[in-house]
Parts: structure tokens; sequence; C-alpha cells
């Protein structure tokens, strides 16, 4: 940390390393410090005390944990708990490595909840009773703040089509977190996955093709924004502070749409499409100043429609 208005300059500090903690002393003034960091990790100074000083179990343990496949804040109970029993905490490290994820598995959280993972991607779920499995030390959850109901006959079923329903999961996620999550029930999908996973299937492509449809609507209004205008045929769609439509006679129509349909999707419709926007999804615009600035956006594409447009 550097300190403004104080000159830099050698000082002899003394340092001790014990047991009980780091200490450095300057003069008439002690410090004692009871952590280091250690690949970025927390490691308690009487264990770096331990490794410094040749204790080779220490040493073994330090890498053994370092390495290990489990998340950094079990990575640090272990230090903790290697100061206060080292064998305890040796045999809960073979075991969070013997139990480390080869495919997706089902492990008991921190809650007494469910986890799902891999080691890469982690779902939960609430059960009704504790369940004898190892503990979830691997992953941290994919989808936080969302937890589905399972119950032991939901369970079995599970993990009788185990990679089948982790890759459900994680689509499931994924289209949740995308555009159609908004107008997908994951909770409706997820329960008819127990009762017809087929069914299941059907409506995760329903929600992944709406997903996708959604998405290029996006870009298609992201485009006229950032472009102004886009030609579609002989005709034009203009970006003035709303979505306007040009025909190739020079009519001037603000998108409204209609049953449903928004603007953004009318525009899309006729990009993607080639569907021209129906006379009931438009509205002639009179208003002379927004036919200026329409006419200005068509005159650096077109300046013949300029003529036209203007009143």
């Amino acid at each position: 940390m550097a300190l403004k208005g104080i000159k830099k300059r050698k000082t002899a500090v003394n340092v001790r390393l014990r047991r009980s903690g780091l200490s450095m002393i300057h003069g008439q003034f002690e410090f004692h410090v009871k952590n280091i960091e250690f690949s970025s990790l927390t490691v308690p100074a009487g264990l770096a005390f331990l490794v410094l000083s040749g204790d080779e179990g220490a040493s073994r343990f330090l890498r053994g944990v370092v390495e290990a496949p489990i998340l950094d804040r079990f990575k640090e109970q272990l230090f903790k708990k290697y100061m206060r029993d080292p064998a305890k905490a040796w045999r809960l490290l073979e075991e969070y490595i013997k139990n480390k994820p080869n495919g997706p598995a089902f492990y008991r959280s921190e809650t007494s909840t469910l986890d799902l993972t891999d080691g890469r991607f982690c779902f939960r779920f609430w059960y009704p009773t504790k369940v004898n499995l190892p503990l979830n030390v691997y992953c941290e959850l994919t989808w936080p703040e969302k937890t589905f109901d399972m119950s032991p006959e939901r369970l079995a079923y599970a993990r009788s089509r185990i990679e089948d329903f982790f890759e459900f999961m994680k689509r499931l996620y994924n289209v949740y977190k995308r555009k159609s999550g908004l107008y997908c029930d994951v909770n409706a999908m997820f329960k008819q996955y127990f009762e017809d996973p087929a069914a299941a299937w059907r409506m995760m492509d329903i929600a992944e093709n709406m997903a996708k449809m959604l998405e290029e609507m996006d870009a298609c209004l992201q485009t006229l924004q950032t472009n102004s205008v886009i030609k579609c045929g002989s005709d034009y769609f203009v970006w003035c502070n709303d979505i306007f439509y040009v025909t190739g006679d020079g009519g001037v129509f603000k998108v409204s749409g209609v049953l449903g349909v928004n603007a953004k999707e009318v525009l899309y419709n006729a990009v993607k499409k080639g569907i021209k926007p129906d006379k009931s999804m438009l509205a002639e615009e009179r208003r002379p100043e927004v036919l200026r600035r329409v006419a200005q956006i068509i005159g650096k594409v077109d300046p013949t429609l300029t003529v036209v447009i203007l009143p």
C-alpha cells in the first residue's frame, strides 16, 4: 500500500513465525498476523510455520489441498481442521478426492438439500428428508435463485437416467436465462419431465425456438436503430424513436402492431420472413415534424422519396 506524504526508505523489520501466528517487529511496534495468503487461499500462520519449518507432513497436506478439485472455501476449512486434528483433516481430504464427480451425480448440500453436479454445473433441489450422500464441495450453484422440488420417486427416476436429466437441467437453465424465460414456465417443464420426458423435451424445443426468435427480433431492432433505415424489398423501415414503415410510393406509417404482435415482431417478420406488414398493424403518420425527420433519414438512401414524403 502506498501512503501519500511518506517517503520510501529501507526499514529493518524482525519477523518471527510461530505456530500461534506471524509477528513483525520494528522498534516499539509489533504486528500479529494470523493468516497468510498462498495461491489465492488464506492459510493459517501456524500451518505456514510448520511448512517453513520443514514439516513434511504439513507440506504434503498443503500441496494436496491446493491441488484437490474442491472449492476454495472448503480448502481453507481443511487448513483449519489440520491445525486441530491432522489425521481427521487427511481423512476428510481423501474422502473429498474419492467422491469427486465423474460425470453428473447427486450430493447433499450444506443446507441439507440435494445438489446435482458434474463439477462444472450445479443445480439444487428441495428434498423432504436428509440424505446419506457425500457433501458437495466441488461446485457452486449454477442457478442460485432457483430450487426445484425433488421427491424420493423423482430422485430415483432422475438417477435412472442421470445423463439425460442433467442435460435437461442445463438446457432448462439456459432457456430461462434467455429471452424466452419471460414466457416459458420452467416449473411446469420440470414437472413434465417426470410425467413424460418426451413431452418435456418437446416443450424444451419450443422454448429454445422461441428464445432464438426473440433474440433475432432484438438483433433486427438493434440493426435498425444503428443504421436508422433498413431496405425491405421496395419499401423501408425507419427508426425515428419508433419504428416507421415507408412504402415505395412515399407512404409513411407508424408500426403499431395488433393482436399481440408488437412492432418489433412486425419488423422481424418483414426482414427475416419477407412478410409485409398488414394494414391493421400500421397507422398513417401525418405529423409534419415526424415526416420531415423520416424524409431526412430516407434521403440518405433514396433521395427521390424525400420529395414525395415532405408535405
